[in-house]
């Protein structure tokens, strides 16, 4: 049987299929059921999680807690930066996934 391996779009596609039929699976189950459902496809653990993460759709525990494994990013608005750092760092969200802090001493030099 030849193997193939689904590109990031179809992947994450099925991933999010499968955790939003059972968010309360993680990611060893979310690769079972992939497997199951598709046998031709060559997808590994490592790859999963990071799509989970990059897709910002977080493993569930039993319990309903989110794992803090998987990242996920958020800006605190109760935080004043400016005061914080004296103007010299902004904040910028990129994605739910990753959060950035930008020095603004750096970015200065660097333009």
């Amino acid at each position: 049987m030849a193997t193939i391996t689904p590109d990031a779009a179809a992947l994450t596609e099925r991933i999010a299929a499968i955790k939003k039929a059972d968010p309360g699976l993680g990611i060893k189950k979310v690769l079972t059921t992939i497997q199951a459902q598709e046998p031709t496809w060559l997808v590994s653990e490592k790859r999963v999680k990071k799509l989970m993460g990059e897709a910002g759709i977080a493993v569930a525990s039993a319990d309903g807690e989110v794992d803090a494994s998987v990242p996920i990013s958020h800006i605190d608005t109760g935080v004043d930066i400016d005061a914080l750092t004296n103007g010299l760092v902004t904040t910028r969200m990129i994605n739910r996934v990753i959060g950035k802090g930008t020095d603004q001493r750096t970015a200065k030099r660097t333009n």
